[in-house]
């Protein structure tokens, strides 16, 4: 055996050895990963979300708008407003009020409440209003990053803090420690349909 022959083993060695200590390692941060997403489930109603649709942001706990509508059997209605800024508005009309999610990317987003029939500025209720930055006396403004704790969308869907939603709803929202570490948040209508 040659050393040119020998030196082309130890490098094929050396090459799957590290194959293997890299796959360890990603595996490692893909079970870190898991663990800290699995620390939360939601669920809405007698709906467990999906733990892939749960998403952790700065400490608060979101899921798409249309698990959250589907799960509790709620109709929702999308429009697209044009104006200064184009804004997305989800509906969920209710017995005797609308939830709306509504906003974009510039301005953030809002969770708000209004009186059926009454859509007037001073007819709505913020349950979230993002702070936004404007330049002076005019309605150019953006939304502070820093401290926006609002919807958001992630890959193409819109995902909500279950806790402006509750908030929104009236709906209760209860925090189960499992006693392992891991929390179930549960969310349950005590007025279908208010």
């Amino acid at each position: 055996m040659s050393v040119h022959h020998i030196k082309r083993r130890f490098l094929a060695g050396a090459g799957v050895l590290l194959v293997i200590a890299l796959l360890g390692w990603s595996v490692d941060i893909n079970d870190a990963a898991a663990a800290a997403k699995s620390k939360y489930a939601v669920q809405l109603g007698n709906v467990t979300v999906p733990q892939n649709e749960v998403l952790n942001e700065h400490g608060m706990i979101l899921v798409p708008l249309s698990t959250i509508t589907g799960s509790m059997g709620l109709d929702m209605s999308y429009a697209f407003q044009r104006g200064l800024y184009d804004y997305h508005v989800y509906a969920m009309p209710q017995k005797t009020k609308t939830v709306e999610v509504w906003g974009n990317d510039i301005r953030g987003y809002w969770v708000s409440t209004h009186p059926n029939g009454k859509e007037d500025d001073e007819d709505y209720t913020h349950v979230y209003e993002p702070d936004s930055n404007c330049a002076p006396e005019s309605d150019v403004c953006e939304v502070l990053k820093e401290t926006y704790r609002g919807p958001i969308i992630r890959d193409g869907e819109l995902y909500v803090q279950v806790r402006w939603i509750a908030k929104a709803f009236d709906w209760k929202l209860a925090i189960i420690p499992d006693g392992e570490g891991q929390f179930l948040i549960k969310i349950t209508s005590n007025t279908e349909g208010s």
